[in-house]
């Protein structure tokens, strides 16, 4: 690929993807035709303009306090995230978890979930997306993402998921029943 394409602009040809960690190439008509080799399982990638969300949920290492855990990710693995990645995504939000309650109405209580943040990551595109799994592979960027990882989380615990978000707005209150 010619180094003056620009890989979020859709707009120009592409012929054929380097896949990452690999001297395979593989050839595209269009973003739809990439697969990511994630432990050895393709998954089929679209070609949206759409915004991409992905969730993951973090747990806290061993030993560490919620408020430790916390302090690591804020202070020091959140900028790696802004370092790194900052510059592909539309919006990177931690989310930790204050309480969990298990049920509904009456019947609930509380419950220890398992996992500590809940983070939200934001790319305006599957392409940008693409490219923060390529950046990600990246030697040493792999390892120093991964050393301070080990230093405040449960890595195998770590769960990475592609959502598909419905926003129905709040309403207007209009037939809700009055609050006491």
């Amino acid at each position: 690929m010619p180094d003056e394409l620009n890989p979020y602009d859709k707009k120009q040809e592409k012929e054929t993807l380097q896949m990452p960690d690999s001297h395979e190439t593989m050839p595209l008509q269009n973003l739809e035709e990439i697969s990511l080799r994630e432990e050895g399982t393709l998954m089929p990638i679209d070609d949206s303009s759409e915004p991409v969300k992905m969730i993951m949920l973090i747990k806290r290492k061993s030993g560490l306090t919620p408020e430790e855990f916390k302090k690591h990710y804020e202070a020091y693995h959140s900028k790696l995230g802004q370092k790194f990645f900052g510059h592909l995504m539309t919006s990177y939000k931690r989310n930790y978890v204050a309480l969990s309650r298990q049920g509904i109405g009456s019947a609930t209580r509380t419950v220890e979930w398992g996992y500590d943040c809940i983070t939200e990551f934001i790319y305006p595109n599957m392409a940008a997306r693409m490219e923060v799994v390529r950046l990600a592979k990246v030697p040493e960027i792999a390892r120093e993402l991964r050393e301070d990882e080990a230093k405040f989380a449960d890595g195998p615990a770590t769960i990475m998921m592609r959502c598909e978000p419905f926003d129905t707005g709040t309403g207007d209150g209009h037939g809700s029943l009055p609050f006491r």
